[in-house]
C-alpha cells in the first residue's frame, strides 16, 4: 500500500453532501444510504485503536478524492464519537479524542473500501477552525502536510468486501478507485508505514489472523525519535547539488529529525523524516538551514547546466516517482526508471542501466549497494536495525504488508505499545532496556540507555538477513527481484539455535560486506518466497 510519498492538498467538497457525510455517534454501526445511486451500506465494528501514549489523542482520517470512496470513509461511524470534516482536502478527524489510556473502535463498510489513512495528533490546544479545521498547536502530530508535524507515522487501511466470492465480483461491492470498472475483493490489506516519516509508535495486531487467513499475526514500528540518523554522502548520491551533505553537523550531514516549532513545545521532536522530504520539500524551510541544495541532476554534475531532459532529477530517485511513459510501471523488464517499481527503485541514480537484452542482466549488479537509492539510506537501515517489520521505503512490500485473504478480521491499532504513559516526543526524557526474550529494546522509566540505537548496539543479537524486492511484467511469468542485505536483530522465536549461536554485535555486522551488497536479476518464473527470515 505505500507506494509514494502522501501528501494531499487537493481541495474536493462534494456540494450538497457535507451534511450527509458527518459520522454519527451512538452504540452500534449504522448504515448510510449513498446520495450518487441510492445504494445503502452496512457497517461493521472492525478496528479497535488504544491510546497507550501520555497525552489524548486526535484521529486524523486521510481518505481518496473520489466521491463514493470520501463518502464511506466519512460515515465509517465510530460508536460513542463523530467524525468531523475539516476545511481542506479529505481530512477529516474523530471529534472526541482518544483519552490517554482509552480505546475507541471504528465500523467499516461491508462492502469495502480503498486507501484509508490514519494519523494521531497529540497534546493540541484545539482545533484551528479559521484555517484547516484540524487539530492545532500539538505537541506531536498536525494537519497533513504542515512543514513540521505532518511526516508522521501512518495507518494504512483497505478493508475487502465481504460479498465477494473468488473469482466473482459481486455488485455489493464497492468499485476500485484505481480501476472503476472492476470492485474490490475480499482481502483486506493494512500496513503501518514509515515512508514519509515516523512520530509515534504504533503497533498492529489481529487476534483472529488464522481464521481470516492474514499473512502477519501483528506488525510494529517502535520508532526512536532520538535515534533519527543523518544523511551524508555515503548514502546520498553525490549527483545531488547539496553541500550541506557533507558538510553539516560536523560532517555527519543532514539531520532527518524535526523538532517542533509551536511555541512552548520547542524542545519536544516532531518527526523523523525520509531524506525524500528532506531533499524535495523541506531542505529549503528548515530554521537554521540557508541551503543552496537543488534536486536537479544536471547535465554534467557540478557545471550548473540545466537538467538532462528526459531525465529523473535525485528527488524522483530517492522519491521512486519518475516514469517517462504513463504505464511503463507494468512493464518491469523495459521501464528502467525509479517509478518503475522497486527494483528500480534500488538501483537509485548512480546505478549502471543497460538495455534489456534476454538472458542478460540489465543493470550492473555488482553496484546496486553503491547505487545510493532509497532502499539503502541510513533512515532505512536505522529503522531495519532496531527491528521494525513495517515500510520504511516505497517498495518495501515483504514485511510491509499485512494482509487477510478474507475480509473480517478485527484489528487493534495500539499507539505507544509497550509501557504505558509513553512521550514519544520527549526524547530527552525518555529512556530503554533491553528485553533478551524479543532481542529488542523497549522503552522503559528505569532504563538505562538515551536511545534505542545505543540499546541495540550494545545488546542486540544480529545477522546479515536478505529480503527480497520484485516486479512482476504484466501478462507473463517473469519478474526483475532485487535482493536487499540488512543488518537486522534476529527473533528468538523463530531463529534456529545455531543463528542464535552465530549472532554478532550490531558493529560487527555493519562492518561486513553486509549492508555494501546486493544483486538484481532477471527471473523466468515468480520468486516462491519473499517473507524474511524471523516474520
Amino acid at each position: 500500500m505505500s507506494r509514494q510519498p502522501r501528501i494531499t492538498s487537493a481541495l474536493v467538497l462534494i456540494v450538497g453532501l457535507l451534511p450527509a457525510l458527518l459520522g454519527n455517534g451512538g452504540g452500534t454501526c449504522t448504515s448510510y444510504t449513498y446520495p450518487g445511486d441510492g445504494t445503502t451500506y452496512t457497517y461493521t465494528q472492525r478496528v479497535t485503536i488504544v491510546n497507550n501514549c501520555a497525552d489524548a489523542a486526535y484521529a486524523i482520517m486521510t481518505t481518496p478524492s473520489d466521491a463514493l470512496s470520501e463518502a464511506l470513509w466519512a460515515n465509517a461511524t465510530v460508536p460513542g464519537n463523530t467524525i468531523t470534516q475539516s476545511n481542506v482536502g479529505q481530512h477529516y478527524y474523530f471529534t472526541t479524542p482518544i483519552a490517554a489510556g482509552g480505546s475507541q473502535t471504528m465500523c467499516l463498510p461491508d462492502a469495502g473500501a480503498a486507501s484509508g489513512n490514519f494519523t494521531f495528533s497529540f497534546g493540541c490546544t484545539g482545533i484551528d477552525t479559521g484555517n484547516t479545521g484540524l487539530p492545532m498547536d500539538c505537541k506531536i502530530g498536525s494537519d497533513p502536510g504542515k512543514l513540521y508535524n505532518g511526516m508522521d507515522t501512518v495507518f494504512e487501511l483497505s478493508p475487502g468486501c465481504q460479498y465477494y466470492v473468488s473469482p466473482t465480483e459481486h455488485p455489493g461491492c464497492t468499485y476500485n478507485p484505481s480501476n472503476p470498472s472492476t470492485t474490490l475483493n475480499q482481502t483486506d490489506y493494512l500496513d503501518v508505514s514509515a515512508v514519509t516519516g515516523f512520530s509515534i509508535p504504533m503497533s498492529l495486531s489481529i487476534s483472529d489472523y488464522q481464521t481470516y487467513e492474514c499473512t502477519f499475526p501483528s506488525r510494529t514500528l517502535v520508532g526512536d525519535l532520538a535515534s533519527c540518523p543523518y544523511e551524508n554522502f555515503s548514502t546520498l548520491s553525490t549527483k545531488y547539488n547539496c553541500p550541506e551533505v557533507g558538510t553539516a553537523n560536523g560532517g555527519q550531514g543532514i539531520s532527518l529529525l524535526l523538532m517542533n516549532q509551536v511555541p512552548g513545545w520547542t524542545s519536544y521532536a516532531a518527526a523523523c523524516i525520509s531524506p525524500i522530504q528532506w531533499i524535495s520539500a523541506i531542505s529549503q524551510h528548515l530554521p537554521g538551514v540557508s541551503s543552496t541544495c537543488s534536486v536537479n541532476t544536471t547535465a554534467t554534475p557540478g557545471t550548473g547546466q540545466p537538467p538532462v531532459p528526459g531525465a529523473p532529477t535525485i528527488a524522483d530517485w530517492y522519491g521512486c516517482t519518475y516514469m517517462l511513459q504513463p504505464g511503463a510501471d507494468a512493464y518491469a523488464l523495459t521501464c528502467l526508471e525509479p517509478g518503475c517499481g522497486g527494483p528500480q527503485c534500488v538501483v537509485g541514480p548512480d546505478g549502471t542501466a543497460g538495455q534489456y537484452n534476454p538472458g542478460t542482466t540489465q543493470y550492473n549488479t555488482a553496484a546496486v549497494s553503491r547505487s545510493k537509492g532509497a532502499a539503502y539510506t541510513n533512515y532505512v537501515k536505522t529503522l531495519k536495525a532496531v527491528g521494525n517489520e513495517v515500510y520504511t521505503w516505497m517498495f518495501d512490500d515483504g514485511p510491509g504488508t499485512l494482509s487477510c485473504n478474507k475480509t473480517g478480521a478485527s484489528m487493534t491499532l495500539t499507539l505507544c505499545p509497550g509501557q504505558a504513559g509513553q512521550q514519544p516526543y520527549n526524547i530527552a526524557a525518555q529512556t530503554w532496556s533491553y528485553n533478551a526474550t524479543t532481542n529488542r529494546c523497549d522503552v522503559d522509566t528505569a532504563g538505562g540507555y538515551a536511545t534505542q540505537t545505543a540499546c541495540m548496539a550494545a545488546n542486540g543479537k544480529y545477522a546479515c538477513q536478505t529480503e527480497t524486492v520484485a516486479k512482476a511484467q504484466t501478462g507473463t511469468a517473469t519478474y526483475v527481484t532485487a535482493d536487499l542485505n540488512y543488518c537486522k536483530p534476529l527473533d528468538p522465536a523463530t531463529a534456529t539455535a545455531p543463528q542464535m549461536a552465530a549472532a554478532v554485535t550490531l558493529a560487527a555486522c555493519r562492518s561486513s560486506t553486509c549492508q555494501r551488497t546486493g544483486t538484481l536479476a532477471y527471473e523466468v518464473t515468480a520468486p516462491q518466497d519473499l517473507l524474511l527470515l524471523g516474520n
